[in-house]
């Protein structure tokens, strides 16, 4: 639990920039998804050193993030995130940016 106060700084960072810094209508493979995605990334490489299951990740994660309101229509937190969550954890070969390669939110 005392990881959660750091990843809420991180995610509410994330996503705030995630939010305000490009359109939407960049889509996938912007540069705002590119390093929110990092971010999100590097925060589930931190837990998987702790040896928390993806439960557990995902449990720690959305706990304290959420997506800015004007996103509602658009995605989900679990669904944009989750995402993210789970190309990481099950990319443990690679690093997190090519992990964000795979699943299209980096180039």
């Amino acid at each position: 639990m005392k990881y959660l106060s750091v990843l809420s700084i991180f995610c509410f960072v994330g996503i705030a920039f995630a939010a305000i810094s490009f359109p939407k209508e960049q889509g996938l493979g912007s540069i705002s998804d590119c390093l929110f995605c990092t971010g999100v990334g590097n925060q589930v490489r931190l837990l998987q050193k702790h040896n928390l299951s993806i439960e557990e990740i995902r449990d720690v994660i959305f706990q304290e993030c959420t997506l800015p309101t004007d996103w509602i229509f658009f995605v989900s937190c679990e669904a944009y995130i989750g995402e993210i969550i789970n190309g990481v954890f099950n990319s443990t070969n690679l690093e997190v940016h090519e992990a964000c390669q795979n699943i299209k939110y980096c180039w």
